[in-house]
């Protein structure tokens, strides 16, 4: 008769509770702690819950300020994922979180509310920038919910980026052909205006690398070089922040964020030995980190005659694009395909230009 085993209860020392490491950590393995849902898991049904049920609002005004910290995070967290996930997903998930955090402002009074206006400002602006890059029609207004959000948050940092977004989104056609465009700069010039001391550095960075790019295609070279020179300070004084949608991934240092900036106003200043140097560094990440820097280089290598480098440059970048849903970026392939003469290798990038996308290329989630 085999002997039954004995259950051995884990010893837990002085000092120590069940569920934490030694370093302060829970660990749910640790001690027979119970399993616990994850935070995302937990403020999705939450969410979920509120805004479908006819919940007084009374109790909706008393959100404790952890929950409210949590949505926030959470909000944080798209931002992030944004840069690894397929457009169209990061759109949808966006417009979920938007309606539950705009269900929950609804009933909310004092500073929960204007926390509750933060967030979903945030959200409204991670959805317009997929929604951009996505090419679909529901930018404008993102744009707006996200403005009138941060409006009655306070939230200047958000006010910004929808100005420097709006500023892409005006210029739409004037950017297509690399041109530039003085509505832009007004809207950037806008956006540098609402910042201050506590605005991030790095939010002050990108604004003036949009604007050294602006007026680089317009032909002002000497403003150009001044604003470049005045987003590289920044950059260089900057620390993390993941409330700027551009770089909330946390990587900006490690992936040359500011190599791709640069490389950018560089082959609008007609700079393309250097342009190549600076953008080769960028290319080392997603698809949403490197097909601009890989476009800037095709389009040096198209105009110093390395025809074959380039055709394969942008064949690649169209691929990426289509890979991880920035439509939007393809209408810089084609505008840059046009500076290449006929050839072998350019007939193969107009096959892969023409061939309808495949589904397993594209990546799109079910």
């Amino acid at each position: 008769m085999a002997r039954r085993r004995r259950r051995v209860e884990p010893t837990i020392r002085s000092g120590e509770t069940p569920g934490l490491t030694p370093g302060g950590r829970w660990d749910h393995h640790r001690y027979g702690a119970a399993m616990q849902p994850t935070r995302r898991e937990l403020l999705f049904c939450a969410g979920a819950f509120l805004a479908s049920a006819a919940i007084p609002s009374s109790l909706m005004r008393a959100l404790p300020s952890y929950a409210l910290n949590a949505l926030h995070e959470e909000a944080q967290s798209l931002a992030q994922r944004a840069h690894g996930t397929h457009a169209s997903a990061v759109l949808r998930e966006a417009n979920t979180q938007l309606a539950h955090c705009e269900r929950l402002a609804s009933g909310a009074s004092g500073a929960a509310r204007i926390q509750l206006h933060r967030t979903a400002g945030l959200v409204a602006l991670v959805g317009a920038y997929a929604s951009w890059w996505s090419s679909s029609p529901r930018t404008a207004s993102l744009l707006d919910r996200a403005d009138a959000h941060a409006v009655s948050g306070g939230d200047t940092c958000t006010r910004a980026q929808v100005y420097v977004l709006r500023s892409q989104h005006v210029a739409q056609a004037a950017h297509a052909v690399e041109a530039g465009s003085r509505e832009a700069v007004r809207l950037l010039t806008a956006a540098l205006n609402l910042t201050s001391g506590s605005t991030p550095s790095i939010l002050r960075s990108l604004i003036r690398y949009s604007l050294a790019w602006e007026y680089a295609a317009l032909g002002d070279t000497h403003t150009a070089q001044q604003e470049m020179d005045a987003a590289e300070w920044e950059h260089d004084r900057a620390a993390p922040s993941f409330d700027v949608v551009d770089v909330a991934d946390g990587t900006w240092k490690i992936r040359k964020w500011s190599c791709s900036r640069r490389g950018a106003v560089l082959a609008r200043l007609h700079r393309h030995a250097d342009t190549v140097d600076t953008c080769s560094q960028a290319l080392v990440g997603t698809p949403l980190w490197q097909t601009s820097a890989m476009v800037d280089i095709a389009r040096s290598q198209a105009l110093s005659g390395e025809v074959d480098a380039a055709a394969s440059m942008l064949e690649d970048a169209y691929l990426l694009n289509l890979q991880a849903g920035l439509t939007r970026r393809q209408e810089r392939i084609h505008t840059a395909r046009q500076l290449l003469p006929d050839c072998p290798s350019v007939r193969q990038l107009d096959s892969v230009l023409r061939s309808p996308p495949l589904s397993g290329v594209r990546g799109v989630p079910r």
